[in-house]
Order: C-alpha cells, then sequence, then structure tokens
C-alpha cells in the first residue's frame, strides 16, 4: 500500500482539557454591623430610589435624604427629618409629620421668651432646661442617674415615645433646637459619649450635657475627669472616659453625628430587623462618604446581599442592585482608593456584579466589571491574591461557555483583552489553549487543515509543557492530511509547500520529513 492510499483525514485528537475555575469565597462582609442577612425579606422595592440606594425608601425618607445639603448646613427641619430617619422604627408621613408638629409646638412656644432674651448664654441656657422640661421625664437629683435616661436607648423617636433618652439621642434633640434658634452647634464625641457645644457670637465655648438638667456649660477641665467624671460615668452605665479623651475628643456637625447614630445601640440586630438595619447602614455612608467604617458597613451591606441572594440564583435582584449602586461604589473608591483594605473589600462588588451578569446569561457585558475589579485590588493586601484568582477563573468560565457555544472568536478576543493575566497565570493560558484546539476541532470537521493547523500553532503559544506534544502531532498530522489533499489533486508543489510548513513549524515530524523527501524525489521538485 503507498504512502499516499495511507494518509487519511485523522479524527480530533485533542488531549488538553477545558480548565475548570474553583471560585472561593471571600468579601463577605465581615465588618461591623453588616453580618449575613437573617431570612429573607420582600426585595421588591429595591433599587427604585433615584440617589444610588439599594434599600427601598418612603417618601419621606427619601425627601430626608435628598435634603443632605441643607442638613449639612444646620437647616433644622432637615437635621429633624433625619434625626427621624435614623431611628430606624417611623417610616410613614404621618408619622414624620407627627414629631414635626411636637418640635413645632415646642419652638413656637419658646419664641417669645428666646426672643426677649439678649444675652446669649441665658439663651442657651434656658432653651437646655426647657427642653428637659417638656421633653424628658422630672429627675430628683442631679448627681444620680436621671430618671429618663436609658444607656441603650439612642433611637431619637424614642424621646417622644416614653420620654427616655441616652446621651446621643438627647443630644440630637437639643443639636435640632439649638439650630432652630439660631445658635451655632455641633456635636461633642467621646468613645463613650456624646454632647454639644454652643460657639456663641463672641466666640465663647459653651458645653452642653444634655443628659443632666443642670448641664448647661460644663466644665469639662482636667479637675472635672479627676473628681467628678467617674461617679457621673458609673451613675449612666458608662465606662468613664478620661481628659486624655477629651483633649481628642472629635468636634462634627450635627449631620454627622446624626449620621453616626444611624450604627448606634438601637440598630442591633436584636433590637432592629435586617432590612432596617441595612437601610441606615446605606444612609449613614450616604450622608457622609468620608466617613470610613460607614463606607465598609455598606459595601459588606451589598457582600451580604450577593451572598444571600446568589445563593437563590435571584440574578435579576442582584442585577438591580448593582445598576442601582455602582456609581455609589465608584465614588467610594475615589474616596478610599488609596486605602489598601478598603479598597479590596470595595473590589470585590464589580467582581460579583460580573458574576451576576454571568449568572443571567449576559456574560460578554462581564469584562468591563472583571476590569474594574482587576484596577481595585490590592494583590498583596488580605484576600487580594484570592479576589484575583476569582476574577481569572470568571474569566475561565464565561469563555469556555462562549466556546461551548461555538463562539471562538469571542472567547479568543476576551481572553487576549488580558495579555498580562496570560502571562501570569498558567491555568489562563491553557484554557486559551483550549480554546484554539477546539476551534481547530471545527476546522478539522471541516476539512480546513490550513487553518486548523494555524490554530493549532496559536495553542502552542500558550499551552503548558505536558500539553505541548499532541498539539504539535496533531499540528503535524493537519498540515499531513493538506498535503494528501494537494497530492490528490496532483498538485505536487502544493503538496511540498504543506510540507515544508508542518517542518517549519514541527521539525521533529518525522513523517512530513519521509514524505517530502519522498516527493521530492519522486517528481523530481526542489528541496
Amino acid at each position: 500500500m503507498s504512502l499516499r492510499q495511507s494518509l487519511i483525514v485523522l479524527p480530533g485528537l485533542l488531549f488538553l482539557s477545558a480548565c475548570t475555575s474553583v471560585i472561593r469565597s471571600g468579601g463577605s462582609g465581615t465588618y461591623g454591623t453588616a453580618d449575613l442577612p437573617e431570612p429573607a425579606f420582600d426585595r421588591t422595592a429595591c433599587g427604585t430610589a433615584p440617589i444610588g440606594l439599594w434599600s427601598a425608601l418612603t417618601a419621606p425618607e427619601l425627601r430626608a435624604l435628598q435634603d443632605r445639603e441643607k442638613a449639612a448646613s444646620g437647616d433644622p427641619d432637615a437635621l429633624l427629618a433625619l434625626a427621624i430617619f435614623a431611628s430606624g422604627d417611623k417610616r410613614a408621613p404621618e408619622e414624620y409629620a407627627a414629631i414635626h408638629a411636637r418640635i413645632a409646638a415646642f419652638t413656637e412656644k419658646m419664641k417669645p421668651e428666646l426672643a426677649a432674651e439678649k444675652n446669649p448664654w441665658q439663651k442657651g441656657f434656658k432653651l437646655h432646661k426647657a427642653m428637659h422640661a417638656a421633653f424628658f421625664p422630672p429627675s430628683r437629683a442631679e448627681e444620680t442617674r436621671p430618671s429618663g435616661y436609658a444607656w441603650e436607648q439612642s433611637r431619637f423617636t424614642g424621646i417622644f415615645a416614653d420620654g427616655k433618652y441616652n446621651c446621643v439621642s438627647s443630644a440630637i434633640l437639643y443639636l435640632v433646637l439649638a439650630r432652630e434658634f439660631g445658635f451655632d452647634a455641633q456635636g461633642v464625641l467621646l468613645p463613650s459619649h456624646a454632647f454639644v457645644q454652643l460657639r456663641l457670637p463672641d466666640g465663647k465655648i459653651i458645653e452642653v450635657e444634655t443628659t443632666t438638667p443642670s448641664g448647661f456649660d460644663w466644665i469639662h477641665d482636667e479637675a472635672f475627669y479627676k473628681k467628678r467624671a467617674g461617679p457621673w460615668f458609673a451613675a449612666r452605665g458608662l465606662p468613664a472616659s478620661t481628659f486624655k479623651d477629651y483633649q481628642a475628643r472629635r468636634i462634627m456637625r450635627p449631620l454627622d453625628l446624626i449620621a453616626l447614630n444611624m450604627s448606634n445601640q438601637h440598630t442591633a440586630p436584636k433590637l432592629m430587623k435586617p432590612q432596617d438595619r441595612y437601610r441606615l447602614i446605606e444612609a449613614r455612608s450616604y450622608l457622609d462618604p468620608a466617613d470610613r467604617d460607614g463606607g465598609i458597613n455598606r459595601v459588606a451591606f451589598y457582600a451580604a446581599e450577593f451572598a444571600y441572594l446568589s445563593k437563590r440564583g435571584e440574578w435579576a435582584a442582584l442585577q438591580r442592585m448593582y445598576a442601582s449602586v455602582t456609581a455609589s461604589l465608584a465614588m467610594l473608591h475615589r474616596q478610599w482608593g488609596e486605602d489598601t483594605e478598603f479598597a479590596n473589600h470595595l473590589a470585590w462588588q464589580p467582581y460579583y456584579y460580573a458574576t451576576t451578569l454571568r449568572g443571567l446569561g449576559r456574560g460578554a457585558e462581564a469584562f468591563p466589571w472583571i476590569d474594574t475589579s482587576l484596577a481595585w485590588l490590592r494583590p498583596a493586601a488580605k484576600e487580594g491574591p484570592v479576589l484575583k484568582s476569582n476574577n481569572e477563573g470568571l474569566i475561565i468560565l464565561i469563555t469556555r461557555e462562549s466556546a461551548e457555544k461555538k463562539d471562538f472568536a469571542a472567547a479568543e478576543r476576551d481572553l487576549l483583552r488580558y495579555p498580562g493575566l496570560l502571562r501570569e497565570n498558567q491555568n489562563l493560558g491553557t484554557h486559551l489553549a483550549w480554546v484554539y484546539q477546539e476551534w481547530a476541532m471545527q476546522d478539522w470537521e471541516r476539512k480546513d487543515w490550513e487553518s486548523a493547523a494555524a490554530k493549532l500553532g496559536k495553542a502552542l503559544e500558550y499551552a503548558g509543557k505536558e500539553y505541548r506534544k499532541p498539539i504539535r502531532d496533531n499540528m503535524a498530522t493537519a498540515y499531513l492530511n493538506r498535503a494528501a489533499v494537494r497530492q490528490n489533486e496532483g498538485d505536487w508543489p502544493k503538496a511540498r509547500e504543506a510540507l515544508r510548513h508542518c517542518l517549519e513549524k514541527v521539525p521533529e515530524a518525522k513523517k512530513c520529513k519521509t514524505w517530502m523527501d519522498e516527493l521530492v524525489a519522486q517528481h523530481n521538485l526542489d528541496d
């Protein structure tokens, strides 16, 4: 039997299998109050707010957040609305209106007396005394625990329910009232305590302990912290602050104290439903993007939502979430991108969005989000290698799906989008080699030997050493089949050309060398 007759079209002898990606968990939100959600709550109205939040908002809540700039400038009505929002339990318009009415009635009653008072100190003093009389139960002794004081009662709206308060809720009330009467008022924060600071027109600073009926213009000097502070803090169930704590105190706008109160005692898991806690977490970060803890908890909430919804295959809900919050995530990255830990925490989010798009069968749209995740992550930081590997794995999964649909050009395009990763990650390179082999198989079945050989040549560029021999063998077979076709057509020069290409690409292919020698000898061709 002649050599020509023995050369038949060979089947696809392709030995390299597709890489299976292992996606590992990470970035699931282990910070602060944003733990994994409890049993499901209705997310139908989530993602409808026009301000880049995922949580469902009622009309007064949305209006309160939209008035952020007014609140930042000290507008008392805007601050009052946000103080109600921060409580998390009053959401309906009529509930907001009832508290606004209580405040309005108080201020109307106080206007004549305070307008007649020309001494700013006396004006602030009278306001503080009247606040205690109007909103809090009377206390019998100054130095013991006031009757209305409750350590855990940080909810502003609780004052209007039963007169109970703590340092934060009472400070917020006084700040709102002080702004109503034109005071330059700010919050003061210690490690375990909050109070109010007034700046009078002459520049004098007045500090107001709002949990104490006689707390107007207390002097927080070293003597106070040595002699008086211990029993006073103890009576309120608080760890005693020190003079050093006071010297390092944070002085903040009323808006910022209200934002901080969105993650306080009243938001503990045992006291508040998860959807309410998460709504406040988002709002806190929205109100104060420069608050690192608030931002981390916000991002952890989105991670928790991804973990919860992805397990249930609720990809459409996740797509709505990310469509709502991606601009906010970009803003947080601009604010915190140089913070290594926070940057990696953020970088999980575009990866999750890319995973969501794949879950919806829209893998082609995932690559810009993979790009963003890779750009944001810090490989040397905690979870950086895991997240980088997960992005690489997602690239493999999406491009494998393209290849399985015979859209090899898309798979090639999307993989070549990442030349650096292809050089660094052998699994990714091996996967591209597999794509080229599958593509070559398609040419093989059509008996397009030249194209099949070219694809196998590309596969060789990326395949690991252990896979190269079968690829070279298949490439040599493709050239031999091409030479056989040309020889059967009587086109000896074209047959010789195919064999020459074979020897150029696969020098060790003995069959190509043997046949080339035979062809040259039999047909008097130049080698």
